[in-house]
């Protein structure tokens, strides 16, 4: 399995076009892939990543921006694996290393609305560190991952997600 950030430059439609096929199969409708598409053209788009097994795409990450107050932070969304490679670690390795680049780039706070899964990777309940989701979403679902450990607790607020998400 090779990871590497998504190549728009090669041979951009057929980049563009396997993914939006990885991430409309994963989620099983197409609202997801035209996110994806959406926040790489408004710009939002921070870091984007793709994982290929035998020269297919068969999972994608992308991380935007969002900020809380004035402060930018990441939202990590969609996590998209083909059905047939799920299971296998792909996305894990995918967060994984969105997670040490986010951290390299000297990101703060990257958040995802997700479930138990993202817990292994360090995130927790954001309703407990004080940030808030704009999103009519259980508070147990909206998760937070401290990049850098000593703004914990500084920077409280509700998340502004790009525009991009208020039409999921």
């Amino acid at each position: 399995m090779l990871i590497r950030h998504e190549n728009l430059i090669d041979n951009p439609d057929l980049e563009r076009n396997a993914i939006y096929s990885v991430v409309a199969t994963a989620f099983g409708r197409e609202s997801e892939a035209r996110l994806v598409n959406e926040l790489r053209s408004s710009g939002a788009a921070v870091l984007s990543l793709v994982a290929e097994v035998e020269h297919k795409i068969v999972a994608h990450i992308m991380f935007s921006r969002a900020y809380v107050q004035d402060i930018p932070i990441l939202a990590l969304a969609p996590v998209a694996t083909l059905p047939e490679y799920r299971h296998k670690g792909i996305a894990s390795e995918l967060i994984r290393k969105g997670i040490e680049e986010s951290y390299n780039n000297k990101e703060i706070i990257i958040t995802v609305l997700g479930n138990e899964f993202y817990k292994k990777f360090g995130f927790e309940e954001s309703c407990k560190v004080g940030l808030f989701c704009p999103y009519d979403f259980p508070s147990e679902n909206f998760l937070t991952l401290f990049l850098i450990s000593s703004f914990r607790n500084k920077i409280q607020g509700t998340v502004t997600y790009p525009s991009e998400f208020d039409r999921l």
